[in-house]
């Protein structure tokens, strides 16, 4: 198996658990295009076409998996997956209407790809899909010269290039055969979901619905497996078998058959029947189909893809996949649009959550469309290798996530027996598998179920609503989704009677002069509940019963009813009466710098009177409040003539260069009550620390963000940028953390960022997906060595040195375990540099390979090797500890050490040709006793002509005019306070006005001293010289001096504002100031005299002298 493969596994444990890894790599989450072209497919009508839309604007260039590209750099022929813009199906079809709009939808996106791969030799296409708008082609990287992967990447459409990663599919461990036994008519797993119970209550077990499992293959001949054929007499099992290999296409001729044991016993527990005694599939007379996608001819991306598209095509009501991606918490962004088409479709997909336990997930089960499914007992606990947690969408998916996905949600969505489940087994015998792979079939057939008792009326989403709506728990356990549970264990009956029954309450909802409200929200105690719709109309389906039902809505008193439920449909109308009520829209922000707002919005319902209160925490003085964009006083009440709904906006304007807390006291009054509620606090600091992470990949910038925003103070600002944005506003952040950067930029960033002002961290990690290391080891040749490995064990840093980045961490001595990626346990380090080593990258098979994280105090800068993001190992495979020297890496860069002064170049200006002198110096600097300098300058606009001492006589130099560098030092025994170290003496080469010349500082040759020999933090300035605009003299700038210009110059010193006047060109002795001396020279320089300029006269003298004229 390839080094770089993510894996897929079946999620089942057996007895004591086996794993089959696969590879589904996704895009980065900026690489999700949406679309928008109506199209209309022949033979359809109008009402029933799939409205999908396409981005015009693809990116130039795709983004291409690392794992590709060194496959493509390997091997002589490399399978490629084309990934184009996905569909947006915008209405709710019919299955034909979605698959016809999808496949045309494909065929169209598809065709320059296959018109570039039929025009080149080396170049096949394996495979098209259209479930997944995706291409398969066999590219031979020693063919063509014109077929690459950036050329590839750059086809019209082309979101995304990766691997066709293998699967492959280990024998069971340790699995337990079970024997026949008559003593139970069916399995726990049955009884608990009360499977039984719908086949008494609504007399179906499955019939007439069709349930997809695609898993590892299995035995027709099992007596307890009736495989679907459209022919019985056709070994094949057309309609109910089809076997795909790696390209993902259907394996000719296949005859059903099962590579490892897997599939037989996950089709068993869906749909198997009782020939052991006891019943073992929970919809027994629905149509099995399986999709032998991880056999041997298989086991691909391309072949899961291909299985999920037959299965739609094969109108499956549902399909199982007991697989999920290896790394947990992992995710699959390549399994997101292949759900969600196959749901538009008509097919309910069901998948396990995994086998890592708590705080885990794989796809394609935490993809939010599709049901996931963890793993009970029969004591009805949650089995410990059950994988749930809470998913952040943003930090996990990114961009990637579509936009009606929620902020944050739990998976798993429900659960169902995954613990010692008895089913079948390839060759007629029985054994107990372990894992969630079990809980899934056993969801699936109660979907089949469900929709059969439905008559085909449940849809996808009444589907998944009942499933979880219906799901159970034991007494103790916490009530509403948990990570543990989800929604709770499954209830096959009453998620069967909720979606099948035709019965229940229906009414309206009106206020009290009989107008309809919609959107009330109607509920049944211990049942259902719905929403009312524009004529306010509602109906709940229940069983028989009598029932509370209590109707609500936003500015109304709730009320409650007594009903009884008895065959058929009872009507209960409610009409409500007005109430002050309030709702938050949205709170005030945490955290924002002073002199920004903090906003909050409220809605409030049958308001008469408003009034809002600053909390502790910050002066009134320094917090202006506005409502509706209205300045209010703090404490003085708003009020309206009568009831009035109102949505508030209110904003406090918080003042500069202050700090504090700002909480808002609102108080809203009307019909006699009166409610009170708080937004904030709001920290308020006097300035954000500003960092910016460079992601020129757009990969995982976001993620180290979100990671960032999570353990840094909440004064500090994270931003994610490209290195050009951070090169041009180096000045507005305090640090940069380099996740990855352009390779040709690298040179310029660490330019723009060394001076010590500036804290850069730089991250790096296995492959290109972060390089900040190597780049800076490229730009700067330190450190002068970089490497990256995998393999060899836990990857930790060993700390050598006690350090604030390890503060709260780890002690000398201690190691630091960094990330629990260890499939491949990816990592990097350098060697030979001149910044302190505080920790060596360590394996646990090889020790220590070299320094892992060091800091350079000339530069302030922070090198973390193996902290850096990439394919292998994303942000939430990093552990707490790891995160934590992040943060405190940048904590450290940013507080970067106070210069005490500055040392500056000065700026001249001069007539073209002329010569110029510059003058090296600080004014704010004491007791300097000697300095080193090295400048730069553009050796075609100037030569240095001499340098000559001021308050350090003859100092040393070597100056190169043709490269356009200098370098200077001197030394004495005392200090100078603000010396004048040397003036340089240039010759001007620019021959025109308008021109200049940057002096600048080669900062890391740079330094002064003191008599004690240190030397301290200093800003460096650099000069300039630049040619003048204009003659001097000419101060109307009409190409002559005439009278006119003394004119013009006299009256400006008198304080008159004369027009067309350029002050800079009457400045004729070049004193920096304009005065009669200045005059006399215009004077001399009409009539051509060289006598020596007059001392300067007063304003009040000149006065008088224009008076006598």
């Amino acid at each position: 198996m390839n080094r770089k493969l993510l894996a897929l596994l079946l999620a089942s444990l057996m007895v004591f658990g086996f794993t089959t890894p696969y590879v589904a790599a996704g895009a980065p989450t900026d690489q999700q295009a949406g679309t928008s072209t109506e199209i209309v497919q022949a033979g359809v009508s109008g009402e029933d076409v799939a409205s999908i839309s396409e981005d015009a604007s693809a990116p130039e260039t795709a983004w291409v998996q690392p794992a590709l590209e060194q496959q493509f750099e390997q091997q002589d022929v490399t399978q490629v997956v084309v990934r184009l813009g996905t569909p947006d199906l915008r209405s709710s079809l019919g299955r034909e209407a979605t698959i016809q709009g999808l496949q045309s939808h494909a065929e169209r996106t598809q065709e320059p790809i296959l018109d570039w791969a039929s025009e080149r030799d080396g170049v096949a296409v394996e495979n098209t899909f259209w479930l997944a708008n995706a291409v398969v082609l066999s590219v031979r990287s020693s063919g063509d010269s014109s077929v690459t992967l950036d050329r590839l990447a750059q086809l019209d459409g082309v979101e995304e290039l990766h691997a066709n990663f293998e699967v492959s599919a280990p024998e069971p461990v340790d699995s337990q055969e079970v024997r026949s036994s008559s003593d139970h008519p069916a399995t726990y797993g049955l009884n608990q979901i009360n499977a039984t119970e719908v086949w008494d209550q609504f007399g179906t077990m499955g019939e007439g619905t069709k349930v997809a499992i695609l898993d590892t293959g299995v035995d027709p001949s099992h007596p307890d497996i009736d495989l679907y054929t459209e022919n019985a007499s056709d070994p094949t099992y057309p309609g109910g078998w089809a076997e795909f290999d790696g390209s993902g296409n259907q394996v000719p001729d296949s005859e059903p058959y099962d590579s490892d044991g897997h599939g037989t016993h996950t089709s068993g527990t869906a749909t198997g029947g009782n020939a052991s005694g006891e019943y073992i599939g929970v919809a027994p007379e629905s149509n099995l189909i399986h999709g032998g996608v991880l056999t041997p001819e298989g086991g691909t991306f391309a072949a899961i893809i291909g299985g999920m598209e037959w299965a739609v095509q094969e109108d499956a009501d549902v399909m199982s996949m007991s697989l999920g991606c290896t790394n947990a918490p992992c995710y699959e962004e390549g399994m997101i649009e292949p759900t969600l088409n196959a749901e538009a479709a008509g097919t309910v997909v069901v998948a396990s959550s995994g086998n890592d336990g708590e705080g885990a997930s794989s796809s394609p089960g935490n993809v939010w469309d599709a049901v996931a499914v963890g793993a009970s007992n029969e004591g009805a606990d949650i089995a410990d290798f059950s994988s749930g947690m809470e998913v952040d969408t943003d930090s996990a998916w990114g961009d990637a996530a579509p936009s009606h996905w929620p902020d944050t949600y739990i998976v798993p969505d429900v659960s169902a027996p995954g613990v010692d489940v008895k089913s079948s087994v390839p060759g007629g015998g029985y054994a107990e598998y372990s894992g969630t792979s079990m809980s899934s079939p056993h969801t699936a057939g109660a979907v089949a179920l469900m929709r059969s008792a439905s008559g085909g009326d449940a849809s996808v989403s009444m589907v998944k609503d009942a499933l979880r709506e219906t799901a159970w728990k034991p007494d103790g356990e916490p009530s509403g989704n948990d990570t543990r549970y989800g929604a709770g264990i499954i209830n096959a009956l009453e998620a069967t009677q909720m979606v099948a029954l035709e019965q229940g309450v229906e009414g309206t909802v009106t206020d009290a002069d009989g107008n309809a409200i919609e959107d009330a929200e109607v509920n049944i105690a211990g049942g259902g509940s719905g929403t009312t719709n524009a004529s306010g109309y509602y109906s709940i389906i229940a069983q028989n019963g009598t029932y509370d039902v209590t109707a609500s809505a936003f500015g109304y008193e709730s009320a409650t009813e007594t009903v009884t439920v008895d065959g058929d449909y009872v009507t209960q109308d409610f009409s409500l009466s007005p109430t002050l009520d309030v709702r938050l829209l949205s709170g005030q922000p945490s955290a924002i710098e002073a002199g920004e707002n903090a906003t909050a919005v409220a809605e409030a319902a049958n308001l008469e009177a408003y009034t809002a209160e600053l909390g502790d925490g910050y002066s009134e003085a320094n917090a202006t409040l506005y409502v509706n964009g209205q300045e209010v006083p703090w404490g003085q009440t708003v009020t309206f003539d009568e009831p009035t709904d109102v949505t508030a906006t209110v904003t406090v304007e918080t003042t500069a260069d202050t700090s504090g807390t700002v909480s808002v006291i609102h108080t809203f009054e009307g019909l006699n009550d009166s409610i009170e509620v708080t937004t904030g606090p709001t920290d308020v600091f006097e300035e954000f620390t500003q960092v910016g992470v460079v992601d020129d990949g757009g990969d995982y910038g976001q993620a180290v963000k979100g990671t960032l925003q999570e353990y840094l103070p909440a004064n500090y600002q994270v931003s994610v940028m490209t290195s050009d944005e951070a090169m041009n506003n180096v000045d507005t952040y305090d640090s940069f953390v380099v996740q990855n950067i352009d390779d040709s930029n690298g040179e310029a960033f660490a330019s723009a960022t060394s001076a010590v002002t500036t804290g850069v961290v730089w991250l790096d990690n296995w492959g290109s997906s972060s390089n900040g290391v190597p780049v800076r080891s490229s730009a700067i040749g330190d450190p002068a060595n970089t490497d990256d490995a995998f393999g060899d064990g836990v990857v930790s840093y060993e700390v050598t040195s006690d350090h604030p980045i390890f503060e709260g961490v780890a002690e000398p001595g201690e190691s630091v375990q960094l990330h629990t990626a260890t499939l491949f346990n990816d990592h990097s380090w350098f060697t030979d540099t001149n910044a302190a080593v505080i920790g060596n990258l360590h394996t646990a098979d090889a020790g220590v390979k070299g320094p892992g994280i060091a800091v350079d105090a000339d530069r302030w800068g922070v090198m973390a090797s193996t902290l850096g993001r990439e394919t292998f190992v994303e942000d939430g495979d990093f552990t707490e500890e790891a995160d934590q020297i992040l943060a405190n890496s940048v904590l450290f860069a940013s507080d970067t050490p106070e210069p005490v002064g500055t040392v500056d170049v000065t700026e001249t200006t001069v007539q073209p040709g002329e010569d110029a002198t510059v003058t090296v110096w600080t004014g704010d600097i004491d007791n300097v006793s000697g300095y080193q300098a090295e400048l730069n300058f553009d050796p075609t606009k100037l030569q240095v002509a001499d340098i000559n001492g001021v308050d350090f006589a003859d100092p040393v130099t070597n100056i190169d005019n043709e490269n356009g560098t200098i370098s200077m030092a001197q030394a004495g025994a005392a200090g100078v306070d603000n010396p004048e170290m040397a003036e340089i003496e240039f010759d001007v080469l620019m021959d025109d006005f308008n021109q200049s010349a940057e002096v600048s500082w080669n900062v890391g040759g740079s330094m002064i001293t003191h008599p004690n020999g240190t030397a301290p933090l200093v800003d460096w300035t650099g000069g300039m010289v630049q040619t003048a605009d204009c003659t001097a003299g000419d101060v109307n700038s009409d190409g002559s001096i005439t009278v006119q210009d003394a004119t013009l110059t006299q009256q400006y010193i008198v304080g008159d504002d004369p027009a067309n006047f350029n002050p800079s060109c009457a400045d004729m002795n070049g004193d920096g100031q304009i005065t009669s001396a200045d005059v006399t020279l215009i004077l001399e320089e009409i009539v051509g005299s060289s006598i020596s300029a007059p001392q300067p006269m007063t304003a009040s003298e000149l006065v008088g002298l224009q008076a006598e004229a």
